[in-house]
């Protein structure tokens, strides 16, 4: 099939399509609270204050209550198979953020346990989001696109979530001056490698449209006619991924000198410039199927 016809099928796809968007920020705060819950399993529970943990699962669950309540507004609490399975599965991530609220206090003599959760909470969660975005049609519907959209969206949780625990963590460092400097360079070492496989994985869905694109004596920019398509890519490649991967390089930097309030005022201006970079990419999964 030439590559222009291909992508004109491709773009009257997206527009059978919803394009509501909503579900890009239903489906943005459902992975995000996947992220909070799923970095918090990779963090030593006898580093870091239970309060942290606590303040962690409260917003992993209010993330997910808000974009449950923003898809019952919009869509009504619309039924199909898949917002079932969402909903399941986001009860289930809920349930486990509860009982980490809870062991919160007690995290250091339960940590395996308050770990487990973490991750079972943080598991459920991304899978309800992915479930919500095929029920608000926002997934690509070729096999083609649709596992690259799936993996970037798992990588995206995962990105955000350790900017957000590196950013909280350095803000506790102001009243909780008893915990070490090893849990914040563990969770800037964490966000380097996220920022890696982020940044890695949108070169090899890039690079190979491009490669599908010129082995057959095709552009792939043909893809992207519109101005606001092209300044998207620009805001997705420059503020959410080489940005990013600058200052994860410089927090790992101050972290290791110890200059905690240093590093929190470089993961805050880097937790804005992710939140816009992955809200971008799912705004380009809507328009053109392909995830970056």
């Amino acid at each position: 099939m030439p590559f222009q016809l291909y992508v004109s099928e491709l773009k009257i796809a997206r527009i059978c399509h919803s394009k509501d968007e909503e579900s890009v920020a239903i489906v943005f705060l459902t992975s995000l609270a996947g992220g909070f819950l799923g970095v918090l399993a990779l963090c030593r529970m006898d580093q870091v204050a239970w309060k942290w943990v606590r303040l962690v699962a409260v917003l992993a669950l209010a993330l997910m209550a808000l974009a449950t309540t923003a898809f019952v507004l919009d869509t009504g609490g619309r039924n199909d198979r898949w917002s079932i399975g969402a909903a399941v599965l986001a009860c289930g991530a809920a349930i486990a953020g509860f009982v980490v609220m809870a062991l919160a206090p007690l995290a250091p003599a339960y940590a395996r346990l308050v770990r487990m959760l973490g991750g079972a909470g943080g598991l459920l969660a991304v899978a309800s989001s992915l479930a919500w975005g095929f029920n608000l049609r926002l997934w690509p519907a070729d096999r083609v696109h649709l596992p690259a959209a799936l993996i970037g969206q798992a990588l995206g949780a995962f990105l955000a979530g350790t900017v957000s625990l590196a950013m909280l963590l350095g803000h506790a460092y102001l009243t909780q001056t008893s915990m070490t400097i090893a849990p914040l360079r563990r969770l800037a070492r964490l966000f380097a490698l996220a920022v890696g496989l982020r940044f890695g994985w949108a070169l090899v869905v890039g690079g190979g449209l491009y490669w599908y694109g010129w082995s057959r004596g095709e552009l792939t920019t043909s893809l992207f006619l519109s101005q606001s398509l092209i300044l998207m890519l620009i805001v997705r490649g420059a503020v959410g991924l080489v940005l990013p991967a600058i200052f994860a390089y410089m927090v790992m930097e101050t972290a290791r000198l110890r200059a905690t309030q240093s590093a929190t005022g470089i993961l805050y201006f880097t937790l804005i410039l992710v939140y816009i970079g992955e809200l971008t990419s799912q705004y380009l999964v809507r328009e053109t199927g392909i995830g970056f």
